[in-house]
């Protein structure tokens, strides 16, 4: 089975995924605006797609992922590659984007359309429209729609289900290494990642750290690349001079994934206050190895963590942040309890063959 996913970027959230198809033998090929510094690569080809010299609805942006979704594409050398890939099936990444109208007359008369969005399937009451919209864009892909994100959970207690919409979590493959690790509950080294943007909420973590004991430490690793970037970590850096806790805080700038595991297992525990997050999957990489995580609830996988068993899932203030890292500190047994529940939760609910034997079966609808 050729498979082709179609989106802004190969976001390492993809990785798993692929591992998994891969192994079923799909072959993989991933069509995209562009590629981050940071992404994993390992499983299938990227090959990245063709644009319009001038692009008049995008603004000068070192960002593409922020410009993705008006990229007009060079639509001739566009429909060679579709022709030469010969899909059987095209995975797209929402059908709003600009590349994705323009390619589906192709994808309709020659493959199987499956929509991946990032939007809960389980939300607050949805406007009158939303179960006709719904509708529609299950008509249009025959019913062949998936989300990584169940609910995210903004407090509200009404929810509405769309049953139509299968759920698929993020896949992470097994680390061996997390089974022999070791936690230091007396001097716990905690771990945020995410770029250096202000709804990363990496100032909350800093502030949080002013908070705590002197031998707690926080390493920052994030993504580098764009002037919005650079001012973020220029402020960032001022605060921790500014709190006393320089001499505590490590950033890492565009860290290849690959080299990203190190982190993880010399770490102790894992942050993640981010905002308005659709849907993070660094959290699951910090599980697979063994890590206790804290994290927002309304982030859109949030629910890959459960709250008392392999960490805590609270409002991602200060003070929340602040009470769960002093209530594990010291406490040898409970980062112990809490990393192995992650290890065990990550392999047993995302496991790469798992995701992937749903995958195939809404393929093949």
């Amino acid at each position: 089975m050729r498979v082709v996913f179609l989106a802004p970027r190969y976001h390492t959230n993809l990785m798993g995924w692929c591992k998994g198809l891969a192994a079923a033998g799909a072959d993989i090929t991933l069509l995209v605006v562009g590629k981050g510094r940071t992404e994993n690569h390992t499983y299938g080809r990227v090959l990245t797609l063709p644009l319009l010299k001038h692009q008049p609805l995008v603004k000068p942006s070192g960002d593409f992922a922020l410009f993705a979704n008006r990229c007009l594409p060079d639509i001739q050398a566009y429909y060679r590659i579709l022709t030469s890939l010969r899909p059987d099936v095209v995975v797209a990444r929402g059908l709003t984007p600009i590349y994705i109208m323009i390619a589906l007359p192709f994808i309709l008369l020659r493959s199987r359309l499956v929509l991946y969005t990032q939007g809960p399937i389980a939300r607050p009451r949805p406007s009158r429209l939303r179960p006709f919209i719904n509708s529609g864009l299950l008509f249009i892909c025959s019913g062949r729609w998936f989300s990584p994100v169940w609910r995210r959970d903004d407090g509200t207690a009404e929810v509405w289900t769309d049953s139509r919409i299968s759920h698929v979590p993020f896949a992470i493959p097994e680390t061996i290494t997390a089974k022999d690790r070791t936690w230091n509950a007396s001097s716990p080294r905690l771990l945020a990642i995410g770029k250096f943007e202000p709804r990363k909420n990496h100032e909350v973590a800093i502030r949080c750290l002013a908070e705590l004991p002197p031998c707690v430490t926080l390493t920052i690793a994030g993504e580098l690349a764009t002037e919005t970037h650079s001012r973020e970590y220029t402020r960032l850096q001022r605060l921790a001079r500014e709190l006393g806790v320089t001499d505590r805080v490590t950033f890492r700038t565009n860290t290849a994934h690959d080299s990203m595991s190190h982190e993880f297992l010399t770490h102790d525990l894992f942050l993640s206050p981010a905002s308005d997050e659709p849907a993070s999957i660094s959290q699951l990489e910090a599980m697979a190895h063994g890590l206790p995580i804290i994290i927002k609830r309304d982030n859109g996988t949030a629910s890959y963590v459960q709250d008392g068993v392999n960490g805590y899932v609270g409002d991602g203030s200060i003070a929340h942040l602040t009470e769960k890292i002093s209530l594990l500190l010291g406490k040898p047994a409970l980062f112990e309890q809490f990393g192995r529940a992650s290890v065990e939760l990550a392999s047993r609910r995302h496991a790469p063959a798992t995701t992937a034997a749903a995958l195939l079966e809404i393929f093949s609808r």
